[in-house]
């Protein structure tokens, strides 16, 4: 195919219901020009060339040379065609280059690509999905197949994930006339030969598709989880909620976390201003301490308004930005309906979903065994693990941060944090925001798995245990002699455990619960550790002491 015969890339966002003038969709004032002789609508040109700058690579290659001859320069450049179809009242941006960072994010409408490919794409002919798994800790993965095959062989969970992106291949010629390999999340992707002057007319296909509900059929799964974009009422009192857990400062309930994949490798770092210090990682006591601000302070507006950039290390890539209020995720109940928000978007379970979900939750017992579960008083859970073992004297055997390595993909095990009483396989975890309980619950799955399966396993751990007195686990035991504890340490006195857990990491207890029982036979409990605050403030301040004494020590030594 000559240059000329190339198709066009369409990379379309359609642009929110209230962007009513074209610059209400634009960070700043790019060159415009409107085009001519245009077919069913209008389309506005917007563009922008950066600087040839000399890449951050190339200064330091630049140092080592012995002649000046070493000039590499390279420049950034994008454009954005907005379109507005005749009969319909909405804008669309079809961008080019880094034209998409010239949008502003708030203004796009999303999960219109994704709608419109699934409307039109062959389940069995999937290549590629993006997913969102919304556990106290957001994880975003992507899955790409060597070929495309059917949806169900990507193995998402269905129960706790929500689809972001999809590639795949069109069921045939009338559902999609314009391409056969589709890509959709926020935007439609897809290469086409048309002229710029049919891109009204495409534009008003395309949204004749948006609005089908042929995806119903194969990917139903998808409004388990539902966003909300019309009920204004119940928004706001869904944000007047969230500022409410703001303002208390309850970290448990709310926190931040980048709303889309980042690749971590070329991560330079995240920032509250577009050139401000630069942080691992974002949370609300950073951005708080470095506004100087007083949680007391937060509103919508705030929110809203300040934005969080990531900075990449390839020095030419644009910033990428989010507003503050598109990386919180919050978890909240109102009237027997719960709702997430999470990537700027509030999202309601279904109400039997969740009705069945606590169900299975009440199945689990609580723990009734004889262990001491002490106070929970330190900043490391390592240490509040050495704290329970010690109480419990020789009825106890600490695993934690003892792995047990064990070939193929499990590689390095914990057999479980504490050993208790030849019967109790113990699992700790303090509860806050940022940490996933799902990973805890998991943690006592696989090695009850293995246990079960594994002799390698078995013989390895019976090793250790056999170190301290403790009988020997046969192979082919009786599980249902022994019990997987999940104890979690938390500062609400008043709730049962249960009722604490975030939604979605009642589903992967549950989940968990029903392999362990099921399929391996074992016992579980839940037990509640109550945690002493005074304590953990204490040795706080004695660690950040230690290490303010620490940074002026090495200060010293660099003078």
């Amino acid at each position: 195919m000559s240059r000329k015969e190339r198709k066009l890339g369409i990379n379309l966002y359609l642009l929110k219901e209230d962007i009513k003038e074209s610059l209400q969709a634009l960070k700043k004032l790019p060159t415009r020009e409107e085009l001519i002789n245009i077919n069913n609508g209008t389309i506005e040109l917007y563009y922008k060339n950066s600087p040839e700058k000399t890449p951050n690579w190339a200064s330091k290659i630049k140092l080592f040379c012995k002649e000046d001859k070493f000039n590499v320069t390279s420049s950034t450049c994008g454009a954005i065609l907005l379109i507005k179809p005749k009969k319909i009242d909405r804008y669309f941006a079809l961008c080019f280059g880094y034209g998409s960072s010239l949008l502003e994010p708030a203004s796009i409408e999303e999960e219109f690509g994704l709608k419109v490919a699934l409307n039109v794409l062959d389940h069995e002919q999937i290549k590629s999905i993006d997913l969102k798994n919304l556990d106290t800790v957001i994880k975003n993965i992507r899955m790409d197949n060597s070929k495309e095959t059917d949806f169900s062989s990507f193995g998402a969970d269905i129960e706790r994930d929500i689809l972001n992106a999809v590639v795949g291949v069109r069921k045939s010629l009338e559902s999609f006339k314009y391409a056969e390999r589709i890509c959709g999340k926020d935007a439609i992707k897809f290469s086409t030969e048309i002229a710029i002057s049919e891109l009204p007319s495409l534009c008003a296909d395309l949204m004749g598709i948006y609005e089908l509900n042929e995806y119903k059929k194969h990917f139903g799964w998808i409004d388990q989880v539902k966003i909300i974009r019309k009920d204004k009422k119940l928004l706001e009192t869904l944000n007047k909620e969230l500022v409410s857990i703001i303002q208390k400062s309850d970290w448990e309930k709310v926190w931040l976390a980048a709303p889309e994949i980042i690749d971590w490798y070329d991560k330079e770092g995240f920032s509250y201003t577009e050139k401000g210090e630069l942080h691992e990682d974002i949370n609300f006591k950073s951005f708080l301490l470095e506004k100087g601000k007083q949680a007391t302070e937060m509103d919508l507006e705030t929110l809203e308004s300040n934005k969080i950039f990531y900075h990449r290390q390839s020095q030419n890539a644009p910033c990428l930005n989010w507003t503050l209020y598109k990386c919180v995720y919050c978890e909240v109940e109102l009237t027997g309906h719960r709702y997430i928000l999470v990537g700027g978007n509030w999202y309601s379970i279904d109400k039997k979903y969740t009705k069945s979900i606590d169900e299975q939750l009440q199945e689990i017992q609580s723990y009734k065994g004889t262990c001491n579960f002490v106070k929970y008083g330190r900043v490391n859970e390592k240490d509040y693990n050495i704290d329970l073992q010690k109480a419990n004297g020789k009825k106890a055997v600490l695993f934690d941060r003892k792995p047990i390595t064990y070939g193929g993909a499990h590689s390095s095990i914990e057999f479980c944090d504490v050993y208790h009483d030849n019967r109790e396989f113990i699992h700790v975890k303090r509860y806050s925001g940022s940490s996933t309980l799902s990973h805890l619950f998991f943690q006592g799955l696989t090695p009850a798995y293995l246990l079960k399966r594994e002799l390698g396993f078995l013989i390895e751990v019976n090793k250790r245990t056999k170190e301290y007195g403790f009988n020997e686990l046969k192979a082919g035991f009786d599980a249902s002699s022994y019990e997987i504890v999940y104890a979690i340490a938390t500062k609400d006195e008043s709730k049962d455990i249960k009722d604490i857990l975030p939604f979605f990491s009642k589903v992967a207890l549950v989940h968990a619960h029903q392999d362990l029982t099921e399929l391996y036979g074992y016992k579980v409990s839940l037990k509640k550790i109550l945690l002493d605050k005074q304590s953990i403030d204490k040795e706080e301040q004695l660690l950040n002491q230690k290490k303010k004494e620490k940074k002026q020590k090495q200060r010293k030594i660099k003078k």
